[in-house]
């Protein structure tokens, strides 16, 4: 189920109305806000639930039921910053651990699988509270849904975009210039045996 968006304006509508719009709203952006939303337990313990959510494939939406990551073991000696991911392609939760260290640091993202949580592990924690979780979902990651497009595709297993050149040695990118000025800072291109450009994100 879904709604209109109408922006609540409390001083040009009435209260039914306003009220209406501020239930409109709110349901329009949970969709969005609710996508694998990481959060503690209730009761919390050393688990964290992600909320429902789905995967835009390349032919298809994958959608998974809520989820609960394995149990994360508290550090010994120093904290500790662990990583919250599902899976690229299926939606299935992992989790990545980091080392402890008295300046801690994150972990790499693994290829094929998108960043949804921190999780910030003190020594001889016993349970993990929304304030140890720092959301790290973000509306910016390159969309598969798209990549249907003759002359590129999409790579799962390496979470590589893969362009064609044509006999002009050209590429064409999809949408216009600015939609692409969101990729990631840390992307990469190379050239692969064939002469086509690869973009790692």
């Amino acid at each position: 189920m879904t709604a209109t968006f109408v922006q609540p304006d409390s001083t040009a509508q009435d209260s039914t109305t306003y009220k209406a719009n501020i239930d409109a709203a709110t349901a329009v952006v949970a969709v969005l806000g609710r996508n694998f939303a990481p959060h503690q337990a209730e009761p919390a313990n050393m688990t964290v639930v992600l909320d429902a959510g789905s995967i835009q494939g390349n032919t298809s939406v994958v959608a998974h039921a809520a989820q609960v990551t394995p149990a994360f073991i508290a550090p010994v000696a120093n904290p500790r910053l662990d990583l919250v991911v599902v899976d690229a392609s299926t939606g299935v939760v992992s989790v990545v651990a980091g080392a402890e260290a008295a300046a801690t640091q994150l972990p790499t993202v693994p290829s094929g699988k998108i960043a949804v949580a921190q999780v910030h592990l003190a020594v001889g924690m016993a349970a993990i509270g929304n304030s140890d979780i720092t959301d790290l979902r973000t509306p910016f990651r390159v969309q598969q849904a798209v990549l249907g497009v003759a002359g590129w595709y999409y790579d799962d297993a390496t979470d590589a975009l893969h362009f064609t050149m044509d006999s002009a040695g050209s590429i064409t990118l999809p949408g216009n210039r600015e939609e692409w000025t969101f990729l990631p800072t840390n992307a990469s291109c190379a050239l692969d045996a064939n002469g086509n450009l690869i973009l790692t994100i």
